[in-house]
């Protein structure tokens, strides 16, 4: 088994060259274990928590509401959630990104690399890294970005399971949204958590 943190991806440095040339304000690449020391005592109890905040939240929306209700709270109601667990100090900015988002979970170029990570690991060995991070430099400022997977469960099939496995009410919202039903099987990875700190307010 490949370990949690590794750095060997050839296909994701060859990436990073190449938009590194197009884009030379910002060098991303993988954190150090001396930064993933810094980085992850900081970002994974917060992550961790607010995942469980996020499930009870899906879980208490599907038992009163049905699928209909856990589909609204997954779109609304979780990113709010997210928005306020980042308040505290340190600061930290967090969303989900997939590969084939419901909303506005579009992963950005450097979130991209970050689902070919684990994608690749997933590929190699059949574990997923509990976490993978990542630094990125911009104009003279760093930062870094914590990522954590995002499997498919039973309770995501409703609404991620493909247009066969949709409930009616969610087939109702996706075409009023005008949004394409994405096709997760179960365990599939669905997509990442990501927790961005600045690396001003690390220790």
């Amino acid at each position: 088994m490949s370990p949690p943190f590794s750095t060997s991806f050839k296909p994701i440095l060859a990436a990073v060259a190449l938009l590194y040339c197009s884009c030379t304000s910002t060098v991303p690449g993988p954190a150090t274990r001396k930064e993933q020391g810094q980085v992850l005592p900081l970002c994974l109890p917060r992550a961790h928590a607010v995942q469980q905040e996020v499930r009870g939240l899906l879980m208490g929306a599907l038992e009163s509401g049905g699928t209909a209700a856990a589909f609204q709270a997954c779109s609304r109601q979780a990113p709010a959630l997210l928005l306020e667990a980042g308040k505290a100090e340190p600061r930290l900015d967090m969303r989900r990104v997939s590969r084939r988002p419901l909303g506005a979970n579009q992963p950005d170029v450097w979130e991209a690399l970050a689902l070919d990570h684990f994608e690749q690991q997933l590929a190699l060995d059949r574990a997923l890294p509990q976490a993978w991070v990542q630094r990125l430099e911009a104009d003279g400022q760093r930062r870094f970005r914590c990522y954590l997977p995002i499997t498919m469960g039973s309770p995501c099939l409703p609404c991620h399971g493909g247009a066969e496995s949709l409930a009616d009410t969610v087939k109702a919202l996706l075409v009023a949204a005008n949004v394409e039903a994405p096709a997760y099987a179960q365990g599939e990875l669905l997509g990442l958590l990501r927790v961005e700190i600045a690396a001003g307010d690390l220790p």
